[in-house]
């Protein structure tokens, strides 16, 4: 993008209210989102049920590191990271195999070939390749829009 310096030049002057845009002190309170007891029981159910547990984190997650972290502790699984998610979870964790996909690298993708149970946080990777090939693994979809 080339941007004239004339233009760079020029004073800053924030949008006034003609541009229909009025500034609000009010904040935002974002509505608290529950699933129900039964999905969360099933969900421990297929989870523990599991031998090769991979999951795999999206921007979804971010600030879920704890519980990330806690729960591949608690199931022995490794941690793949969608493009989006890099940042939600700190690469220096020895269960941790890095991103997956095109620029993915080979242990999120043999994580990935190898597993039977999925938990996938906080994304919609569209990459069906790069996932379980279908019907090999069970899998959990924790994330507001499951669609």
């Amino acid at each position: 993008m080339i941007i004239p310096s004339d233009v760079q030049q020029l004073d800053y002057s924030p949008p006034t209210h003609e541009f229909k845009m009025v500034p609000s002190s009010i904040g935002v309170e974002w509505p608290q989102i529950k699933p129900d007891d039964k999905a969360i029981a099933k969900a421990s159910e297929i989870l523990n049920q599991g031998k090769k547990v991979a999951i795999l984190v999206g921007s979804g997650a971010r600030g879920a590191q704890r519980e990330v972290e806690r729960v591949a502790d608690l199931l022995g699984a490794g941690v793949a990271k969608a493009l989006l998610g890099k940042d939600v979870i700190s690469g220096e964790h020895s269960y941790v195999t890095g991103s997956i996909g095109l620029l993915g690298t080979r242990p999120s993708h043999e994580m990935m070939m190898e597993c039977d149970t999925l938990l996938s946080v906080g994304t919609s990777f569209p990459y069906t390749q790069f996932l379980p090939e279908p019907g090999k693994a069970r899998a959990i979809q924790i994330d507001l829009e499951a669609e």
